[in-house]
């Protein structure tokens, strides 16, 4: 309500005008799933034949959505696996704090903070059927988990590699026999393709083929490597909305990847192999341009998205949500290693809900980063902050204030230092126009 968001621009104005296709079954060839606009499709009704509640019952809907998901599911599933104390304020305090720095992400109907709800959900389904006593419930919850799990990779795509990691922790951490671990992740893929029917039933329409994919080759080559490509040269990808102008993408350059390029004609790169023989073949300079994108990637100064400030002038939001998401990871590291009663699961059984829950996070960061890209680090490292900080043994140590205190502020500089030029024109300006000497 304090956002009073009434208009949805770019990304969130599609998934907006998808949702009045769902009912119909005139769902259009593009790159998105289904799941999203049929769960936004109810509110698109209202809105466009109550105008007055559609989006009020959309803000309704959404706050109890997350607040359920973040503030109720997850904090009790991360006690679980990770440790750290359970209260009210380590249920609240991570989503108040979600609401601040990432605003746009609870206003605008985008898919990132849905799909890691959905994850969430399929995480906590999953584990609940590893622990679960009986067959016939254990396997439905394993169902239910891979309908949640296809549900968030059809809001997300990046989300694939969530579903192969619950498919290898249910066959790693479930302590039974290898027949019934075997139904166990053949019920949580059978869950899974009942939740692609849909998506199934759009690709045969469209291209012919009942692929439970997203199908993001939609004749200008692979979106995947684009996005790759774009990462050469992009330390991070911002939208903005100037009050009284049409908004505009804008990015901020990286000068390794550039004058790598310099020596690169981009045009014979058509393939992920071509781009991985590029990383092997310069890893230092792909080092670095990895931990630009990273360091760019958690300095969330966009916080609400469609930015109507330049991003140079934004340094106390920026130092804010550093700080924050900064003392996070070290208290989450904490939690990671931390051995005992404080601490339920192993190591290998922590490391790998750790995959489940921010393998997206790693997955985007060769690619053109945006800073919601980086939201489920954020919600995660902030409830280990907090819960953490409640049980005594985790309380904050000096050397570990120090610490975020200095990554903190090298990554303000850096990044500082990296948006002062922004450029208001797509990648592609600065990767095509280099040839090879």
């Amino acid at each position: 309500l304090y956002m009073n968001v009434q208009v949805f621009p770019f990304d969130a104005g599609n998934y907006w005008a998808l949702s009045a296709h769902i009912w119909d079954f005139s769902f259009p060839q593009q790159m998105r799933g289904y799941f999203y606009p049929l769960m936004l499709s109810p509110f698109k009704f209202l809105h466009d034949n109550y105008a007055p509640f559609g989006l009020l019952f959309f803000k309704i809907f959404t706050s109890v959505f997350y607040a359920y998901f973040f503030a109720v599911l997850f904090p009790g599933f991360f006690s679980t696996i990770f440790g750290g104390k359970l209260t009210v304020l380590s249920r609240s305090v991570p989503s108040m704090l979600i609401a601040i720095i990432f605003p746009g992400l609870i206003c605008y109907p985008l898919s990132d903070a849905p799909s890691l709800a959905l994850v969430i959900g399929a995480a906590v389904l999953a584990l609940s059927g590893i622990k679960s006593e009986s067959n016939i419930k254990r396997f439905g919850l394993f169902f239910i988990a891979g309908m949640f799990a296809y549900f968030a990779y059809n809001t997300r795509t990046i989300y694939l590699f969530s579903i192969v990691a619950l498919c290898l922790l249910i066959v790693s951490t479930a302590k039974l026999n290898f027949t019934k671990r075997a139904i166990g992740v053949f019920a949580f893929l059978l869950g899974a393709c009942l939740g692609a029917v849909p998506q199934m039933a759009i690709n045969k329409g469209h291209y012919d083929t009942p692929s439970p994919f997203i199908i993001t080759d939609l004749g200008s080559g692979s979106l995947f490597l684009s996005q790759l490509m774009w990462g050469v040269v992009v330390d991070r990808y911002e939208t903005y909305t100037p009050v009284g102008a049409p908004g505009s993408p804008v990015f901020y350059a990286n000068s390794a990847g550039e004058n790598l390029l310099l020596h690169t004609d981009a045009r014979k790169i058509v393939s992920i192999k071509d781009y991985l023989k590029l990383v092997v073949t310069h890893p230092l300079t792909f080092s670095s341009i990895y931990a630009s994108h990273i360091a760019s990637g958690l300095d969330v100064r966009d916080g609400e998205v469609y930015t109507q400030t330049p991003s140079h002038q934004k340094s106390m939001r920026s130092i804010f949500s550093l700080a924050v998401v900064v003392l996070g990871i070290t208290q989450f590291f904490r939690l990671l290693f931390l051995s005992g009663a404080f601490s339920p699961a192993g190591l290998v059984e922590k490391l790998g809900w750790t995959i489940v829950l921010l393998i997206a996070c790693v997955a985007v960061i060769p690619g053109a980063v945006e800073t919601r890209f980086f939201f489920p680090v954020f919600y995660v490292c902030l409830v280990a902050m907090v819960s953490g900080f409640q049980s005594d043994p985790l309380k904050f140590k000096g050397q570990q204030l120090v610490l975020a205190a200095l990554i903190t502020l090298s990554i303000y500089a850096f990044v500082q230092q990296s948006i002062q030029n922004p450029i208001y024109d797509r990648p592609e300006s600065r990767m095509y126009n280099y040839r090879s000497d």
